[in-house]
């Protein structure tokens, strides 16, 4: 293994109550490792305040979850016929009750047509988010088998920014920092941009080829890498691993090479580039 910064982070078994807190959605979600799901749970029994956000954050999951489900094609369906033949059913005494009943079913079916129409109106709608909010939450994996199994599904990008604007403000929505790379040599080419759940869940890396060769470039806040597994970063022969930090950014390239190649590229863009 070959790594420029010697990285030596380790997830502290004693997290803050501070920590700890913001590490609640993840560990509903399934996304933390091993480690880092441990010292939550030991977090947990440590923290009143947090086993009761917890439980709290289970019960609005689940009723959130009952909410969002929507009823069958052929329930719905049956909704609608039930409703009209209760429209259409012989008045009974009282009339006061047989009103009120129509008027309650009747806003029951008009309601259920409104959601319909909704729904259809929600799916037309242009989609605002950005490219890397457009794709399901992923496990926790090592940089090594991100990489390896990037490679195994044809090394293809999730996707592929327009411009320089749009790659730069794919960074600055997800860090708060803007990110760029200067104009690469004729053997080297970027083929996209994907995301991982690696250094965190909001990493994202840069994939590319040099001579043909595979090549990606891990990058997240350098923040995270205290709460990062050490086997995020082990790496083994034929790989190397290199590093390079720019401003609240850290960013990994990992590849078949001893030296780093792409990392010296990247730059912030509100900072004047050295010549």
């Amino acid at each position: 293994m070959t790594d420029s910064s010697n990285p030596s982070a380790v997830p502290p078994n004693d997290l803050s109550a501070q920590e700890a807190h913001g590490m609640v959605d993840q560990y509903l979600d399934g996304l933390l490792s091993p480690a880092q799901e441990a010292a939550f749970q030991n977090a947990v029994s440590k923290y009143t305040s947090l086993q009761t956000e917890l439980d709290l954050q289970k019960k609005v999951n689940a009723s959130l979850s009952r909410v969002a489900q929507p009823p069958s094609n052929e329930r719905f369906v049956s909704m609608l016929d039930e409703s009209q033949q209760d429209l259409q059913a012989p008045l009974s005494f009282p009339t006061a009750a047989r009103t009120h009943r129509r008027a309650i079913l009747g806003t029951i079916a008009a309601l259920l047509m409104a959601a319909v129409g909704l729904a259809l109106i929600w799916d037309a709608l242009p989609n605002t988010q950005s490219q890397s909010d457009q794709y399901p939450p992923k496990a926790w994996q090592s940089l090594t088998a991100t990489y390896n199994e990037t490679i195994s599904h044809g090394f293809k990008p999730a996707w592929i920014c327009a411009d320089d604007q749009e790659f730069t403000e794919t960074f600055e929505s997800r860090y708060g920092q803007g990110l760029l790379m200067a104009a690469l040599p004729d053997n080297m080419q970027a083929l996209g941009l994907a995301y991982s759940n690696t250094i965190s869940p909001e990493t994202l890396q840069l994939l590319a080829e040099v001579d043909g060769a595979p090549l990606m470039v891990f990058i997240d806040r350098s923040s995270q890498l205290a709460m990062t597994p050490p086997e995020t970063l082990e790496v083994e022969e034929p790989l190397h691993l290199h590093r390079r930090s720019i401003n609240d950014l850290v960013l990994y390239e990992l590849s078949p090479f001893e030296s780093p190649l792409l990392l010296d590229s990247f730059y912030n863009p509100v900072e004047a580039r050295d010549p």
